[in-house]
């Protein structure tokens, strides 16, 4: 089973718990909620050999279309204020059949947050692999660096590596990993 991967402002794509080497595929990128992100993560992701559709905004994603996809981004960030919505329980349910027949999601901070306080996408939180807190900090620029070896992160993704936060991504949070995920 593809997992859930988790990553404030992670562009490239991961695929969690697969030792074979990661494939170009078709990705569907739920809209950020701004027309020049979308175009940009798509870009950013077509030039790594991607074929990237920008589908719906998360608050109407039904959960129609999903087959032939490898992997699905969502990443609320423009869209991710209290007001904005949840998504429909009929996608939320979706996508969390999805992953648990092996397709892969990769996600950021921006829904840990909605599902926080906000009680937003209740029905997907067993995809979800940490636990919100409220510890996080206004580091510029981040670094990651790798805490375990995993063989289809470490072709796409280097040990460690540094970057500059932006409007959107500006803050770190430090989530609490679930039992069983691995950090």
């Amino acid at each position: 089973m593809k997992q859930a991967v988790f990553g404030a402002a992670t562009l490239a794509l991961l695929w969690g718990g697969m030792a074979a080497p990661v494939q170009a595929g078709m990705i569907l990128l739920l809209s950020i909620g701004n027309t020049a992100e979308d175009n940009l993560v798509s870009s950013v992701l077509a030039a790594r050999g991607q074929s990237v559709t920008v589908g719906p905004d998360y608050t109407t994603f039904t959960g129609a279309g999903l087959s032939g996809y490898g992997a699905l981004l969502l990443l609320p960030s423009y869209n991710w204020s209290s007001g904005s919505g949840d998504m429909p329980a009929a996608g939320q349910s979706a996508l969390l059949s999805y992953v648990q027949g092996s397709g892969g999601l990769v996600t950021g901070e921006w829904l840990v947050w909605k599902t926080g306080p906000q009680a937003d996408f209740q029905t997907l939180q067993d995809a979800i692999p940490v636990v919100p807190t409220s510890r996080f900090d206004f580091a510029d620029p981040i670094t990651y660096k790798q805490a375990a070896a995993n063989p289809a992160l470490n072709q796409v993704v280097p040990s460690s590596f540094t970057f500059a936060a932006d409007n959107i991504g500006g803050t770190e949070t430090f989530n609490a990993p679930k039992s069983g995920a691995t950090v």
